[in-house]
């Protein structure tokens, strides 16, 4: 399936989300995410096609691709650069992040 990047137009500060569709209009009308908007106009969705294929992939497996796409992350411990950290930090930042999970 295609992936796409959903966010809400002036509000950076929230953050995305990617889901998956088989086109446009199925991927902005089928919004199911912790984003909220005020007016449906401020809604926002792209092509984010380095996640295409992507759908089944694990918590884990996303949030790498994630990280190594640039995305950050507002979370408790502190995610590590991924300009110097290797996959197996990322490991390690992750499994004490999302312990829980």
């Amino acid at each position: 399936m295609k992936a796409y990047y959903l966010s809400v137009e002036g509000r950076d500060e929230a953050g995305g989300v990617i889901v998956f569709a088989e086109n446009y209009n199925q991927a902005i009308g089928n919004w199911d995410c912790e984003l909220e908007y005020e007016r449906w106009i401020d809604r926002r969705c792209k092509r984010a096609p380095e996640f295409d294929g992507m759908e089944n992939a694990s918590h884990y497996e996303m949030t790498l691709k994630q990280w190594h796409e640039g995305w950050w992350f507002d979370t408790e411990v502190r995610c590590p650069w991924e300009g110097e950290a290797t996959d197996e930090d990322f490991k390690k930042w992750y499994e004490k992040e999302y312990q829980d999970d």
